[in-house]
């Protein structure tokens, strides 16, 4: 019961952008693990390649999540 009355709801961004990075839990991004970090880019505090173990490969697979986020969000919203 406790856990479904405090459940928190995951933002679908960060899990997405989280879900391409490396998962090296190393830090070298300045947060304490990647969901942190995936978090801190979905909420634009961080930039797109803040993830230097990913690199540059890295850096592209986020921003085409948060293209691909886009252009669902846009037509989900369209019909207003």
């Amino acid at each position: 019961i406790f856990n479904e009355r405090f459940k928190v709801e995951e933002n679908p961004l960060s899990k997405a952008i989280y879900d391409v990075l490396p998962h090296g839990e190393c830090g070298a991004c300045g947060f304490p693990g990647c969901f942190p970090c995936a978090e801190a880019i979905a909420e634009n505090r961080a930039l797109l390649d803040a993830c230097t173990a990913g690199g540059q490969e890295t850096a592209k697979k986020v921003k085409e999540v948060l293209e691909n986020f886009k252009k669902e969000n846009n037509k989900q919203f369209s019909n207003f």
